[in-house]
């Protein structure tokens, strides 16, 4: 068997397995809360329960292997065939130009009120407070 974990996706409650290359006696876990947990290297071997959903490491000398563990299923923890990036573009799509309500008259309007308040008191300063 070849270093590294026997399957990348489980189960909550399941144990992931991992083969360990020789020469390493201790392996450290990274759970998915940020907590590490020390591990045994026995016969080669680290086995580790899976007991919260997220994404585990495990970290035995120069190597690193991550697993998944779901509440619900194996298959929807795969992450093998998920790529990154950006999709679509929302400000260029042409159903939100047309969904897209014009506010500037709005703008305008409150800009009109501001101006016309400080009129009224620029006006009522002038006349010496009496109106």
């Amino acid at each position: 068997h070849s270093p590294g974990a026997e399957r990348a996706n489980l189960r909550l409650g399941e144990q992931a397995r991992f083969v360990i290359p020789e020469g390493i006696a201790s392996a450290v876990l990274l759970k998915p809360d940020g907590q590490t947990q020390d591990c045994p290297v026995l016969d080669g071997r680290v086995a580790v329960a899976a007991t919260t959903p997220g994404v585990y490491t495990l970290r035995a000398g120069d190597y690193s292997w991550s697993f998944a563990c779901n509440a619900a299923s194996r298959e929807e923890s795969d992450l093998s065939a998920c790529q990154s990036g950006r999709w679509g573009s929302w400000s260029d799509s042409e159903h939100f130009l047309y969904e897209r309500a014009d506010i500037s008259w709005l703008l305008a309007l409150g800009a009109i009120a501001v101006l016309t308040c400080h009129l009224m008191l620029v006006a009522r300063s002038w006349s010496g407070g009496a109106a």
